[in-house]
């Protein structure tokens, strides 16, 4: 058991250095497939919404205090911005800029990923979406996976949560 710890940490220690960002977990899929049903915005759709307010480096839906709320994070010059999109009408409202040290930390790690990718993040997010078919594209994290750009894709159908990477470059 105690080699196995060893492992574990020892993976997570790589993955730390390597600069992956790994993605939030839905922690409770019947509670967010039961909050879907009234979404009627695609997540490339949000992503989409927000490119006036900076170039969009990751999206997200995520129960916030019990509601369903799409987030994107954006870039623009050196301010990081996290905008909510109304998962009904495609309306993204004013951004709060970012200043929780984890989140700013995670901003920058994001939009270096996206520095390097041929692909934008709306483009990553439709493509999980196809290759998926059936399922729904939950929220897409770019990351460095050695010297390339990917997106961890989370994907849902119903209450089965499906993860998948897109090269971005």
């Amino acid at each position: 058991m105690r080699k196995f710890n060893l492992l574990v940490a020892m993976a997570l220690g790589v993955l730390g250095l390597s600069g992956v960002a790994l993605a939030e977990d839905i922690k409770d899929p019947a509670a967010m497939a039961k909050a879907m049903t009234g979404a009627t915005v695609k997540l490339d759709q949000g992503i989409n919404a927000t490119k006036a307010q900076g170039t969009p480096i990751s999206a997200k839906y995520e129960l916030h205090e019990g509601a369903l709320q799409l987030s994107v994070y954006t870039a623009k010059g050196a301010d990081f911005m996290e905008v909510i999109v109304d998962n009904k009408t495609g309306v993204a409202k004013t951004g709060e800029k970012i200043t929780d040290a984890d989140d700013l930390k995670a901003a920058k790690s994001q939009n270096d990923a996206m520095g390097k990718a041929k692909m934008t993040l709306d483009q990553a997010a439709a493509k999980a979406g196809t290759d998926n078919a059936g399922y729904t594209v939950m929220s897409v994290i770019p990351a460095m996976q050695g010297a390339s750009p990917v997106a961890e894709v989370q994907l849902m159908k119903g209450t089965e949560v499906k993860k998948v990477s897109v090269k971005l470059d």
